[in-house]
Order: C-alpha cells, then structure tokens, then sequence
C-alpha cells in the first residue's frame, strides 16, 4: 500500500446558547486525497475470521459534507449529545461513491451522573445509513453497484466510582448484534466488565 495525501480545510461555528450546558456546532469541509487507502470488497471472505479484510488503494477521491451536533443539559448531571453527518465521498476519476463509506450518519449519546452515590450510566447510539459496495460477481470486469442495508450500533455503560481511588464498570456493545460477514465485519455483541485503580 502506498501512503496516503490530503489537502482539504473546515469551516465551522459554534454557538452557546444562554441556557446553562447547551452548545450547537455546526461545519462545512472538503478534503481531497490521493492513494486512499480502503477496503477492498473483492477479496475473498473467510467465513471463520469475518473480521479480516484487505485494503486497497483508490488512485484519487474527495470528501465533502456537513456536520451539526448539539450538547444538552437536562438535569443536574445529565447530558443529552445529538449530531450528523452528511458526507459525500466520491472517486475522482469514475465519479462514483467510495465503497462503503455511508451518505447519513446520527449518532446520540445520554450520559447521567449521580455523585453522592457515584454512579454514571452512558448509552450511546449510532444509526448508519446504506453503504454503497461495487462487485464483480462473474468476473468480467464489469462491476454492479449493490447497497448494504443500514444498521445502528447501540452501546450501554455503568460506572461506579470511589471517591477518585477506584472505579469498576460494566457494559455491553453492539447491543443490536449488527454485522455482517461481507459488509460490516465486526466483532458481535460483547459484554464486558474491568476495574481501575487510581495512584
């Protein structure tokens, strides 16, 4: 693979609104690249590991988009952080969307936290749009556009601190279990649990 190179800039805004934890953000950017490195969807799939893949390198592409998030009090606490993204990447030289990058992405996250008892529960939510993949299933060079179907990946967290000398938490991600062996290789829904100790 060879190394990537971009140029690009970013416009943004930010705005506090007179409401105590409450700011809107929102930007603009464009980003040109050449060599970029992607996934290749060509490349045999091993069903055993569905989370190998291989990447490949995509002569010339750009990037533009939008992006607005927000950041809400709701409570003493309790945060509520909301964005999207519209992007629009494209191959330079066939004008085509990069495989699997998606058009719309929503993300949220509510984070509350009770300090006398040292509780902080997080759930964090991100919902995809359909990704564009281009394949070459008879193999004659002639490649068909085929759409991946849109997934949302749910994440939920509990942490307990003592005082600042230790916490342990739990949790569980991709709740939903999203995935695919073609089109989203990812590990499947996994819980968890692990402690820190501060010093």
């Amino acid at each position: 693979l060879k190394p990537e190179h971009s140029q690009g800039f970013n416009l943004g805004l930010d705005w506090r609104l007179p409401l105590d934890g409450w700011l809107i953000s929102v930007s603009g950017f464009y980003t040109s690249i050449s060599d970029l490195i992607a996934v290749d969807s060509t490349a045999p799939v091993d069903p055993d590991n569905p989370t190998h893949f291989r990447y490949a390198n995509v002569a010339s592409d750009y990037t533009e988009g939008l992006e607005a998030s927000a950041r809400m009090r709701l409570s003493a606490g309790t945060y509520l952080d909301v964005g999207y993204t519209l992007l629009n990447p494209r191959d330079a030289t066939t004008g085509w969307m990069l495989e699997g990058r998606a058009m719309h992405r929503w993300n949220a996250a509510i984070t509350s936290r009770y300090r006398p008892a040292g509780l902080e529960a997080t759930v964090r939510a991100n919902l995809v749009s359909r990704r564009p993949f281009y394949e070459d299933p008879d193999a004659d060079t002639v490649k068909s556009l085929v759409w991946s179907a849109p997934y949302c990946d749910l994440d939920l967290q509990i942490t307990y601190r003592f005082r600042t000398l230790f916490n342990v938490f739990l949790g569980v991600s991709n709740l939903l279990n999203a995935g695919h062996a073609t089109y989203l290789p990812k590990p499947p829904r996994q819980f968890y649990a692990g402690a820190q100790v501060n010093y």
